[in-house]
């Protein structure tokens, strides 16, 4: 049976995206997010995005392909208001609304459209995140008139369980609802379980404030905020909950979940390419609580807060730490800065996720060897969580073909033709070449599969970048076996990385190239095993099919439950790494 589709716009806000997550869950979901933006939400096989702006027509009907909402006979619009609507004294925000109700009300389509009280929880915009952040930049916090001014809090993830009980409602249709939590309370009451200390300010003095603060480019408070908070809306959420028969968290319940004291409270360290991949793939498990952004860039702040990633944003571990708890720390920084940062996460007995390559030559890797920590430390070697490597470590730890009699690997991929700029072109900062940029995964691989080697050595080519290995060719000697491979970063047409391995043993020969292992037998005969073939149990977020998404959550998911669990389980461990790299260090040192 076809499931029904559902069309979210301002997916990425802090409403759309609970409301896609759980609409997911049921119906496929479409959802509408500005072009360039990343998804901020868990993707799965019943979410489609599709991209546009509200204030561009044509680009509404590209996102919805040959669908115009009368056209298509659609059975529901449920429409986002706000309590604001129904104070006298009204800013823009609330105008702007009540128009939207009335072009709702008057058009054809049946419509709900729900009024929230105060909407709060991680991650949030709006007034909530307002006092959170002012109560951390002053050292008092105003409230605006008496504070007597009743309200109805209602937790984000149990508004979005009421938008999906109004689809599956009838009774609820051309009917406009108050919707919060079952008990009110005052903003004194609010501001005092957010802010330590707080001051009565006059209205008149709050909007004189709000007047002054518009002409910042992102004002800590508006003119809206001041009349929202300072007059009744009388609101009434009772109606709604009984038809629904549901019962939101009340506040005191709500911030307890919010503050997720059992939570993992992670700081991500580095908010560039990789920073952006881990924080979509850690704000998908409900035992992580991201409690730090860290970065020297600033600009990178606007781009991970469009992603709806909550976070205090600093620019050092070091800040970070004065003013943050934290459990464990992603550390996705340029090479160069990886051990002291480990050193200073240790010291804080801080468990640590490394970029790889984790260390930047042979006198780091011997420090890092020294280090003792009974913290978790894992090393971002992905390749190890690929379904398709791992059903390949399983056949040479079982000896179903017998024993290894050698192999041949191949790294290729088309990134540099000429000279570059930037730190991974820079030996000092990088390390090196292809050897280190991005070959700790392949030898992640070989490590993983056949050892360390008792031997190393290797010719290697600068072509484009001078002191940097942009082909390497390396010999491993493994006593009673050898293997052959080659590296480039420089192969013409070769737009997406190619590993590739061919591993002679007694009984059979095998090759793989990432998404597919052939067999053949000494008898000739051939097998072949797609990665659709391999079954990985439990719920997995693919964020990229195409660039190893998959392999990025599982070694997410493995770092965070070894942490939870206290059960040492993964393969890219402190130590792993060491052996890893070692032999890459020893290419260096060996290669004519």
């Amino acid at each position: 049976m076809r499931k029904l589709s559902v069309y979210v716009t301002g997916a990425n806000g802090f409403i759309g995206r609970r409301v896609v997550e759980r609409l997911s869950r049921e119906y496929k979901v479409v959802a509408l997010l500005r072009s360039g933006s990343i998804p901020g939400f868990t993707l799965n096989e019943n979410v489609e995005i599709v991209y546009g702006d509200l204030t561009d027509r044509q680009s509404l009907k590209k996102s919805v392909p040959k669908r115009v909402a009368k056209q298509q006979q659609v059975k529901l619009v449920v429409h986002i208001s706000s309590q604001a609507t129904k104070i006298k004294t009204q800013g823009v925000y609330a105008k702007t609304k009540n128009q939207s109700d009335e072009i709702i009300k008057k058009s054809d389509i049946p419509y709900v459209i729900l009024k929230p009280s105060l909407v709060y929880g991680e991650g949030e915009r709006g007034l909530f995140s307002k006092i959170r952040q002012l109560a951390k930049m002053l050292p008092v916090v105003p409230i605006f008139g008496d504070g007597q001014t009743k309200i109805y809090p209602i937790y984000v993830e149990d508004f979005a369980e009421i938008v999906a009980r109004v689809l599956q409602s009838p009774m609820t249709y051309q009917k406009v609802f108050d919707v919060g939590a079952e008990e009110s309370i005052t903003y004194n009451a609010l501001y005092r379980q957010l802010a330590p200390k707080v001051i009565h300010v006059p209205v008149w003095s709050g909007l004189l404030i709000a007047k002054a603060c518009s002409f910042l480019p992102s004002p800590p408070i508006y003119r809206d905020n001041v009349l929202g908070s300072t007059q009744s809306t009388h609101c009434r959420p009772n109606p709604i909950l009984k038809l629904l028969k549901f019962r939101p968290r009340n506040f005191p319940e709500g911030m307890e979940e919010m503050r997720g004291e059992s939570k993992l409270k992670v700081a991500v360290v580095g908010l560039g390419k990789m920073g952006t991949l881990h924080l979509s793939i850690l704000n998908t498990f409900d035992k992580v609580r991201i409690v730090a952004l860290i970065d020297t860039n600033k600009q990178l702040f606007s781009t991970v807060h469009s992603m709806g990633i909550p976070g205090n944003f600093y620019t050092s571990l070091t800040e970070a730490l004065r003013n943050e708890s934290i459990d464990a720390v992603y550390i996705l920084t340029p090479t160069f800065t990886h051990l002291a940062l480990l050193k200073e996460a240790l010291q804080h007995k801080l468990h640590v996720f490394l970029e790889k390559p984790a260390f930047l030559n042979m006198q780091q890797l011997k420090e890092a060897k020294a280090i003792k920590t009974k913290q978790v430390v894992h090393v971002g070697y992905t390749l190890l969580y690929s379904r398709i490597y791992r059903e390949i470590k399983q056949m040479i730890e079982s000896n179903k073909y017998g024993k290894i009699l050698g192999f041949d690997g191949k790294f290729e991929h088309g990134e540099v033709f000429g000279p570059r700029n930037g730190w991974m072109f820079d030996r000092k900062l990088s390390g090196g070449g292809v050897l280190m940029n991005p070959g700790p995964h392949f030898f992640s691989l070989i490590q993983w599969f056949f050892g360390t080697p008792k031997a190393v050595k290797g010719i290697i080519k600068c072509k484009y970048v001078p002191e940097l290995d942009d082909e390497v060719r390396v010999q491993l000697n493994y006593g009673k076996f050898f293997g052959e491979v080659e590296l480039s970063w420089s192969v013409q047409g070769r737009v997406t990385p190619l590993n590739y391995f061919k591993i002679r043993f007694e009984k059979a020969q095998l090759t793989t190239d990432g998404h597919t292992i052939t067999i053949k037998s000494k008898r000739r005969v051939i097998t072949r095993i797609h990665e659709s073939d391999i079954v990985v149990p439990g719920m997995i977020f693919n964020i990229n099919p195409k660039a190893n998404g998959e392999a990025y959550y599982l070694e997410s998911k493995a770092f965070i439950e070894e942490i939870s669990e206290k059960k040492p389980r993964a393969e890219n461990t402190l130590q792993f790494a060491t052996q890893s790299e070692a032999t890459i260090f020893e290419v260096y040192k060996n290669a004519k």
